[in-house]
């Protein structure tokens, strides 16, 4: 269970530094590939990038360890930790209907 939270907690670090790095870049990059190789140089999208995949790591052990049953629901909380790490990121407050 304990490595099943710690791979949504990293999944949901992932996605908030791959947006954040990606929200600095010009509007005009978007569906471009000179956004992928701009992205590709900024060191908080790598680290986007590294969280995700060692919050898939982790969800796979935990897999191996449990249940589907048992884990899947916890790696769906992913959004609640990108949730918090984005209110934190963007000194937004989270309001009763988050």
């Amino acid at each position: 269970m304990l490595l099943g939270l710690m791979a949504a907690a990293l999944i949901g670090v992932g996605f908030v530094a791959q947006q954040h790095a990606a929200y600095t870049e010009p509007l005009a990059e978007i569906l471009h590939i000179r956004l992928l190789l701009h992205l590709m140089r900024k060191p908080l999208w790598r680290f986007g990038i590294g969280a995700m995949v060692g919050g898939q790591i982790l969800g796979a052990l935990a897999l191996r360890r449990a249940g589907v049953a048992q884990i899947e629901p916890l790696l769906a909380t992913n959004l609640i930790f990108a949730l918090a790490v984005s209110a934190l990121v963007y000194q937004e407050r989270l309001g009763r209907g988050e």
